[in-house]
């Protein structure tokens, strides 16, 4: 059988907890507040860039015209803001080995 990968945010706290030695109920706060203030930080229009990883970041996308797959009606799709992340080199090389 192959090498598990956690797929979930639960499964995520559990490979930590493991890694750790620290207790799923705290690694589980330690996490979730993490996400908080990631989330927090780029609702309020700023970057958040965490080493060896990535840049958490929000984009303005414009309305525009698009067209119902379905019934190839016009709809217009109303601009809103995007969350994006961006992988810096070192999580790309780690994925690409």
């Amino acid at each position: 059988m192959g090498k598990e990968y956690a797929q979930t945010k639960e499964s995520i706290v559990t490979f930590v907890a493991n890694r750790t030695g620290v207790n799923k109920e705290t690694t589980k706060k330690v996490i979730n507040e993490a996400l908080n203030v990631i989330a927090e930080t780029i609702s309020a229009k700023q970057s958040v860039a965490i080493s060896g990883f990535g840049v958490f970041k929000t984009a303005e996308r414009a309305a525009r015209t698009g067209r119902n797959p379905k019934t190839g009606e016009e709809i217009q799709i109303p601009a809103r803001t995007a969350v994006v992340f961006k992988a810096y080199n070192g999580l790309k090389d780690a994925v690409n080995r």
